[in-house]
């Protein structure tokens, strides 16, 4: 019956991982940001989306509306690389917007 005593006042190894968490500092308390900082993060934010915007009416303009006539392989290429690089600024765009490094 001791030995159930002294484990019940024992700590359990998961109470000092739970404090050590708790203590634990966030992003959001490391330090403010400085002006250029919150600048760039603005300029992101806006130009991000205006690039992918742009990309994907160069990309509308190329695959459907064929100002050259017929498919050539350069435009299916050119598409796919244009496509790709599109996905990648608009995923960025939506990180930049999701941050939480708001100032």
């Amino acid at each position: 019956m001791t030995s159930v005593l002294v484990e019940r006042d024992m700590p359990s190894p998961l109470d000092q991982v739970d404090a050590d968490l708790s203590d634990a500092p966030s992003a959001s308390d490391s330090r403010s940001s400085t002006p250029h900082e919150v600048i760039w993060l603005w300029i992101l934010r806006v130009l991000l989306p205006v690039l992918a915007i742009l990309s994907g009416r160069v990309l509308y303009w190329i695959w459907f509306d064929n100002p050259y006539g017929g498919i050539n392989w350069y435009d299916i290429v050119g598409g796919i690389a244009l496509a790709l690089c599109t996905i990648i600024v608009s995923l960025w765009a939506v990180g930049s917007w999701c941050s939480k490094s708001v100032a």
